[in-house]
């Protein structure tokens, strides 16, 4: 059994929980693996480009069914085999269709000119006899296994094997079954794939989960909708007559009906329910592990010194040339540096960083992560991502994503920023903006003069010196300029990443959420 990764294993399983982050990581590491299987099966660039993004959805579709003790890989393959066979099969049929209906048109299809030779003349042999070659010869494939794939005997494709040998060894370069075998095997893994394939496939992915996300909002509001109609339709009961009681003192007491027993009781209910779901939370907040790694660590002023837990409210604080880790279960670590102070919170998952520099990786995790500086909050806007950050004495400072995908919100403003970006924020003045890393200073000069004066007359230097690498950096300005401004922006944005043509330059102007919405899976594909 093939060894698999750990950090294909962790992809797989950051995937399986909705961290787009590590499924196009995950589908990009099998992308042309996928594509050369699927090349060689269908014999042509073109059903190849179309299988391999096909198979590539459909793994999507079907992580939950894998197995912990198959690797993802040879899985991968297996679903890539049945889905050319499929393929073929729906080839045929097309072609009776066309038979049928007289249709002479035939398209021409024609490999991928990166192949090699011994590819090339792979492509020209008959689909079966090429079909069953590739999966014996160079999946190992035996024959029983392909019988019970395919609708041929076991000795029907043992002779489909030899008639597929014959055929290359008229070719001039091979001649002989010692040299056809050295061949194979020198035959490469992977050929390589466009980049279009996984992006064709993602945004299919994508578009499929808008349209999930949407139909659950929709059903949702109909729910609610429905409830509040059966509450209204309610048949009321009559009101019980009150009874009144003259006490001792000769005034008169109203009695307690049945109503205001029932009401009473669901009132203490409720209360208690509340009281009990508010110890299950704070009980449940057990302490963080930490320790020190070097140097000096306190909390509320005691030192500390190896392994540690960080409770509800408590401030660690290191001091120059000391390091602490902090470990958070179902999210990651936090590597706390010199000088720093940060807090825990009393929310789930949650955090301060009141000054100085810390490191989140979130690599792994099944949970978000929430991190808060002054009145602003970083968040994972995918799980999987790993960044740092930096809060100066003032209150500005810099978050680096080196991983992933990360969402900064700031007095109810959001800044997206992605790997290879870096984000710019005051949260004093709550301005904020990512930028990529290799960002020309002028554009950043531009923008930076933009958030701080408010004045757009920088907004056409800002588009006249934008990049394909300024891209993400755009997109955050929308929410920044007036209508009018906003139109340069768009253009330029629109040039370095078009978007589908579902989209009209109205829905983008008019700031429609949810078409925006489907251009920025546009925009995310390309970053």
């Amino acid at each position: 059994m093939e060894v698999e990764s750990k950090y294909i294993r962790s992809l797989l399983q950051s995937a399986r929980t909705g961290n787009n982050a590590a499924l196009e990581q995950l589908l990009e590491i099998n992308l042309d693996r996928t594509y050369t299987i699927s090349h060689r099966l269908s014999g042509n660039q073109q059903d190849a480009q179309a299988l391999a993004s096909r198979t590539l959805v459909e793994a999507w579709k079907q992580l939950d069914k894998i197995r912990t003790d198959v690797p993802f890989n040879l899985w991968l393959d297996s679903l890539n085999v049945h889905l050319a066979l499929q393929h073929l099969r729906d080839v045929k049929e097309e072609k009776k269709k066309l038979k049928f209906f007289k249709k002479k048109t035939v398209e021409v299809k024609l490999p991928d000119p990166k192949v090699l030779e011994l590819d090339l003349e792979i492509c020209k042999l008959p689909k079966i006899e090429r079909t069953v070659f590739v999966l014996n010869k160079v999946e190992n494939y035996s024959p029983d296994e392909l019988s019970g794939m395919m609708d041929f005997s076991s000795g029907q494709i043992k002779e489909k094997i030899a008639s597929a040998e014959d055929l290359l060894l008229k070719a001039k370069f091979i001649q002989t079954n010692e040299l056809l075998t050295k061949k194979i095997e020198e035959l490469p893994k992977k050929i390589k794939a466009d980049k279009k394939i996984l992006k064709d496939a993602l945004t299919e992915i994508y578009e499929i989960k808008l349209q999930s996300k949407l139909k659950e909002e929709q059903e949702k509001e109909l729910n609610e909708v429905e409830e509040k109609n059966e509450e209204f339709t309610k048949p009321v009961e009559p009101k019980p007559e009150k009874v009144k009681i003259k006490g001792e003192t000769g005034i008169e007491i109203p009695s307690i009906t049945p109503g205001f027993k029932k009401g009473l009781g669901w009132m203490l209910t409720t209360i208690a329910m509340a009281v009990a779901i508010y110890l299950i939370f704070t009980s449940g907040l057990n302490d963080w592990d930490a320790n020190v790694q070097s140097g000096t660590i306190s909390i509320a002023g005691e030192q500390l010194t190896g392994d540690f837990g960080l409770s509800t409210d408590q401030v660690l604080k290191t001091e120059e040339n000391s390091l602490a880790k902090v470990f958070i279960p179902d999210v990651g670590n936090i590597i706390v540096e010199q000088n720093t102070e940060f807090k825990r919170l009393d929310e789930n998952n949650s955090a301060e960083l009141i000054n100085g520099k810390i490191k989140v990786d979130c690599s792994g995790a099944v949970e978000f992560f929430t991190l808060q500086i002054n009145a602003s909050v970083i968040s994972n806007f995918y799980l999987g991502s790993i960044y740092t950050v930096i809060v100066n004495a003032d209150k500005r400072g810099q978050i680096f994503v080196n991983s992933g995908w990360i969402n900064f919100t700031n007095k109810d403003e959001e800044t997206i920023a992605a790997s290879d970006h870096y984000i710019e924020f005051d949260a004093i003045l709550g301005t904020s903006m990512p930028y990529n890393k290799n960002s020309d200073s002028e554009f950043i000069d531009a923008v930076r003069g933009l958030l701080y004066t408010k004045s757009e007359v920088y907004v056409e230097r800002i588009v006249s010196l934008s990049t394909k690498l300024n891209v993400l950096t755009l997109w955050n300005l929308f929410k920044f300029i007036s209508p009018a401004k906003r139109l340069l922006v768009y253009r330029k944005l629109n040039e370095l990443v078009p978007h589908p043509s579902s989209i009209t330059n109205e829905d983008v102007l008019n700031l429609d959420s949810e078409k925006l919405q489907i251009w920025w899976k546009e925009i995310e594909l390309n970053m």
